[in-house]
């Protein structure tokens, strides 16, 4: 999976969601979403320009997998999107510190990607996969496999920000 350090947040401004690099100064947090964000000022100091960033609210903020879903349409998946597999099985991706092995073996915790299952998937909690740049999520049974890596794909119905109601069907 490639790692990339992109980041998305709606701006507190307007709600808008803006991707960038995510920043933090003094207390507040806000993502830059130019490359050319730089001007020399007339003392000859780099300044960052008021027109390339804004302040996002935290609660928003999501990394992105760098994966796109199975259109390709997405260009990147990010967390806290909310995901369907299989045309029905319904997660949110999640980045952190979760554990890889089933509840009746000794815990192996990692760092990562992984999907948090919703509704009656709810409790379950799987790795994200990569295969040429799109998510993944393979079946942990075989009579679950969809034919071929196309059925295994994500496809990005949502976001736990902008579509909540997804949760609440779900559950």
């Amino acid at each position: 999976m490639q790692e990339r350090y992109l980041f998305r947040g709606k701006r507190i401004e307007d709600g808008e969601w803006l991707e960038g690099s995510l920043c933090k100064s003094e207390g507040w947090l806000f993502i830059v979403y130019d490359h050319d964000f730089y001007e020399t000022t007339k003392f000859g100091k780099d300044t960052l320009r008021a027109d390339r960033y804004a302040e996002v609210d935290p609660a928003t903020i999501g990394k992105s997998s760098g994966l796109r879903d199975k259109s390709g349409s997405i260009e990147s998946i990010y967390e806290g999107d909310i995901v369907r597999y299989a045309g029905k099985y319904m997660y949110v991706v999640c980045y952190g510190i979760w554990n890889k092995n089933p509840a009746n073996c000794a815990p192996a915790y990692v760092v990562g990607w992984y999907l948090s299952g919703i509704g009656e998937m709810a409790g379950d909690i799987d790795a994200l996969y990569e295969e040429d740049g799109y998510a993944l999520r393979y079946p942990a049974h075989v009579v679950d496999t969809p034919a071929g890596v196309e059925g295994l794909r994500l496809e990005v119905i949502g976001n736990v920000h902008d579509d909540p109601e997804l949760l609440e069907v779900a559950t």
